[in-house]
Parts: C-alpha cells; sequence; structure tokens
C-alpha cells in the first residue's frame, strides 16, 4: 500500500514537472533525481486515519525540497479541489534511514545538502532538545524553594 501512494507522488509530481514553464534544462536537472528512491516514505498514522507520516531523506537539500514542493503545490492546482480533497493528509515525522541517491554526484550534487545545511539541521535538532539554558533551569529551581 505505501509503495502505491510513494508512487503515486513520484507521478503527480513528474506530471507536474511536464506542464510548469521553466527552461528545458532545469526540468531535465530535476527529472534526474526525481526518482522512486528519492521519494520520502510514508507511512500510515496508526491513530489518525487518512494521515501519512511522511519520512524526509536526511541528505535532502533546501532547493530540491523546494523545487518538489512548488511541483506538489502544482499538482494540486492541476488536480483541482475534488482531488485534492480525496487525498491523505500528511504529517512530518523523523528523517528516513534511507539517504537520497543521486545518479550523479557531480552532476546531480545540488540535491545533496551541503555541509553547511547539515550544520544548521544538528544546531535547529540541538536547541529543540535543549528547550532552556541551564542558567534558566537554576533560576526557576531559586524562586521554587
Amino acid at each position: 500500500m505505501t509503495f502505491y501512494i510513494v508512487l503515486q507522488k513520484l507521478d503527480r509530481r513528474r506530471r507536474s514537472l511536464a506542464a510548469v514553464d521553466w527552461p528545458q534544462e532545469k526540468k531535465d536537472k530535476i527529472l534526474r533525481v526525481l526518482t522512486i528512491d528519492n521519494m520520502s516514505s510514508e507511512e500510515d498514522d496508526p491513530e489518525r486515519p487518512r494521515t501519512f507520516i511522511v519520512r524526509p531523506k536526511p541528505n535532502e537539500s533546501k532547493k530540491f525540497s523546494k523545487y518538489k514542493k512548488r511541483l506538489d503545490r502544482m499538482a494540486d492546482k492541476v488536480d483541482g479541489k475534488r482531488a485534492k480533497g480525496q487525498r491523505n493528509e500528511r504529517e512530518r515525522g523523523a528523517l528516513s534511514n534511507k539517504p537520497l541517491v543521486t545518479p550523479d554526484s557531480e552532476t546531480d550534487s545540488w540535491a545533496i545538502k551541503t555541509d553547511e545545511e547539515s550544520e544548521e539541521a544538528e544546531d535547529a535538532s540541538t536547541t529543540q532538545e535543549v528547550s532552556q539554558s541551564p542558567q534558566e533551569g537554576e533560576r526557576e529551581m531559586e524562586t521554587d524553594s
């Protein structure tokens, strides 16, 4: 079931790419990495029916993510409100354990996260884990006594 859903997502994005008014060179560049292996995995949410938990690729660049979002928005316009209403909701989950795969590492390196993007992501996850500084925690303890 999940493979079929991911295949539908890929097909929808490819149809959008064919229809969008972008230079052919740009379309070809995106098409090279827009493969089934590079789609985020999706799992049924056991707590909410008609909801998928999307697990993005850990090494996907911001640029590739933006292209996929644009293609998704275009698919929504092309498919219409009825088709969009029939699709399941999606919620972002933990990162996938399967990395993005590129056919030609030099030509398609734009789709892979740069070291700078990776560091930003690590900093953001550290910030989320530590909701307050040690000094704030100490101040709260002092006021409780």
